[in-house]
């Protein structure tokens, strides 16, 4: 069975968000056929709202660099199943932007680019979301992002439009995942 790399963005900003994206990776770890590889420091950001929608507490926000033997489809289904697990429900017809206990999204996933129902990799907004790319810089700054970005991260980054300050936190989810995924 082939070995794949991939990225995922996790945040949170409902409840104990440390203890979610704990959770969120330990789980991740734990699942047959995925490898936690590396994890980025958390950040905190404000939330991106809607127009005219109600405030929102602020996000934690982290990357993680997985190796796994499941598809990108398979992943997201990993993701979302975690996510539902700590509380997360989405239904048809709820707010994009609603607030949540764990969010978890594939980023990027090896240099695969497509559109489908439910998963589109590189994520779409990947490019415009600095609360995304600080995390992901962090574990992997030199990481080819394909089309329709065709940059490496840390170039995304530095163009990043998103004004939104991203703040470094002191919260820690895990040491234990060491390995160098650039």
């Amino acid at each position: 069975m082939q070995e794949h790399r991939a990225f995922l963005g996790l945040g949170s900003n409902l409840g104990e968000r440390v203890e979610h994206l704990r959770f969120g990776v330990a789980r991740l770890h734990a699942a047959r056929d995925v490898r936690v590889m590396a994890v980025s420091p958390v950040y905190e950001s404000k939330a991106h709202l809607r127009p005219g929608a109600a405030p929102q507490s602020p996000y934690l926000n982290m990357a993680a660099a997985v190796r796994t033997r499941l598809d990108a489809r398979t992943l997201l289904a990993l993701a979302l199943r975690i996510e539902r697990s700590r509380g997360r429900r989405r239904a048809f017809g709820s707010p994009q932007w609603a607030p949540r206990t764990l969010d978890i999204d594939v980023l990027v996933f090896d240099r695969l680019c497509f559109s489908g129902t439910g998963l589109s990799v590189p994520h779409p907004r990947l490019a415009s979301r600095r609360f995304v790319l600080r995390p992901l810089c962090d574990v992997a700054p030199d990481l080819y992002v394909p089309a329709p970005f065709d940059e490496q991260v840390g170039a995304l980054l530095a163009k990043c439009p998103d004004p939104g300050p991203v703040i470094r936190t002191s919260f820690e989810v895990s040491n234990a995942f060491s390995v160098s995924c650039s």
